[in-house]
């Protein structure tokens, strides 16, 4: 699966998503760094987390931060791969 960026810095771009759960951080310039979650330790730059469930992910705000999903405030939304 693939997270097309349509905003920011990487609008146009693509992240190949590999593994099933992943943090995503941003680095000082807005670009995002997709990285294998290490269970137990809390990713504290992480401005969202996904979750695999066969070809669906779930994206999750961690803790208090703002996540927005389609223009819309969320706090966990989950989306399928299209095909």
């Amino acid at each position: 699966m693939a997270l097309v960026h349509l905003t920011g810095p990487c609008r146009g771009r693509v992240t190949w998503l590999r593994g099933a759960t992943l943090d995503i951080a941003l680095d000082g310039q807005g670009f995002p760094h997709v990285s294998a979650a290490r269970p137990g330790e809390a990713a504290e730059d992480a401005v969202a987390h996904l979750q695999r469930d066969d070809e669906t992910y779930q994206i999750a705000a961690p803790g208090e931060r703002s996540l927005w999903v389609n223009r819309v405030p969320v706090k966990a939304q989950n989306f399928t791969a299209v095909t």
